[in-house]
């Protein structure tokens, strides 16, 4: 088990979490240890084998507390969101966004900004002080990855955002640009990851596909409970296909974070010497659950101004723009902020 400020992350085998008043009570063998609900955003169990008494859910529910488990393959998660008083408004909206075009712009929006913050990632790269320290082929290939990626942006940025069909334009465009992002992460990684580029869930993709997975699902059941707790109905995207008992809109906007708060710090991770380990059938050690967690959870840590607030900012924006009938604005993730050579 570890804690980190806003999220309880539960990873043991028979760990046990009740309530005894205002306080957490975790369990696990000979060890207890006590977390104030009020300090409390979340709480992710990542471990199949771990259980949660009712008094702790209820107590969780009412203090505005998200739960999320995870699956065995520690990808999709189980949520328990926090639930806004007021929907009815905000859910008609999306109801209607994909006849109305404003789906339809909110998607062309999201992919704009994901290859925004690619091109971004990968200029900070290839002008930091450490660049050169890379190979000349991989220097060399960043730099063409880098000229492309600012192709495709300002292609994208310069088409008038679409009102009804959107597929056929966005989805070639998002997948060559993924294709060019995987080549440059590939170049940046330790040789003895043996990273081939992106693997689905379920591939053996190695280590740092784990690790990524993981990373993301992570990221997706705090986006889950931002969005609940606003009045979002997380399984109405834009993006994604709409379907039962899925947060598509969690993974419609997922894509303009995910660089930012997973592929960027693990990166940062293993360059830095971390390691990932994996048992025998291909999951992340719980060593390695732990350092990834760590990672992630302080990329997120909502008490700095570009952690979970950045992202609760945008959200609270997104709905502001739909109930006015706006087009959504919001401020693009500072280079800064993905740096990591």
């Amino acid at each position: 088990m570890s804690k980190a400020q806003h999220l309880l992350l539960i990873d043991g085998y028979g760990d046990y979490l009740s309530v005894e008043g205002e306080r957490l009570v975790l369990k696990r063998k000979e060890e207890e240890q006590h977390f104030a609900i009020s300090e409390l955003e979340a709480v992710l169990i990542t471990k199949v084998g771990a259980s949660v008494s009712t008094s702790a859910l209820m107590a969780l529910n009412e203090a505005g507390v998200g739960l999320s488990l995870l699956s065995r393959a520690q990808t999709d998660s189980l949520n328990l969101s926090p639930r806004a008083p007021r929907q009815i408004a905000l859910r008609r909206v999306q109801y209607t966004w994909r006849r109305g075009g404003v789906g339809a712009s909110l998607a062309w929006r999201c992919v704009l900004d994901k290859l925004r913050v690619q091109t971004r990632f990968v200029e900070s790269v290839c002008s930091s002080a450490r660049f050169q320290a890379l190979s000349l082929r991989d220097r060399q290939g960043l730099k063409r990855s880098q000229k492309t990626l600012r192709e495709l942006t300002k292609s994208l940025a310069s088409q008038t955002p679409p009102q009804e069909a959107y597929e056929a334009s966005l989805f070639p465009l998002e997948a060559r640009a993924a294709r060019l992002w995987w080549g440059c992460v590939k170049r940046l990684l330790p040789g003895e990851l043996e990273f081939k580029g992106r693997a689905l869930r379920g591939e053996g993709g190695g280590p740092f596909n784990a690790a990524l997975n993981y990373g993301y699902a992570i990221l997706a059941a705090r986006l889950t409970h931002l969005l609940s707790a606003l009045g979002f109905e997380v399984g109405v995207g834009c993006l994604h296909a709409d379907s039962d008992g899925r947060p598509s809109l969690t993974y419609d906007l997922i894509e303009r974070y995910r660089q930012r708060y997973v592929d960027a710090p693990l990166i940062k991770y293993v360059r830095s010497g971390g390691v990932l380990e994996l048992t025998e059938d291909g999951l992340l050690t719980r060593s390695a659950r732990g350092a990834v967690s760590e990672v992630i959870v302080e990329a997120l840590n909502p008490r700095r101004r570009e952690g979970l607030t950045l992202i609760r900012g945008d959200l609270e924006g997104l709905r502001r723009s739909l109930l006015r009938g706006e087009a959504w604005s919001p401020e693009l993730i500072p280079k800064r902020l993905l740096c990591l050579l």
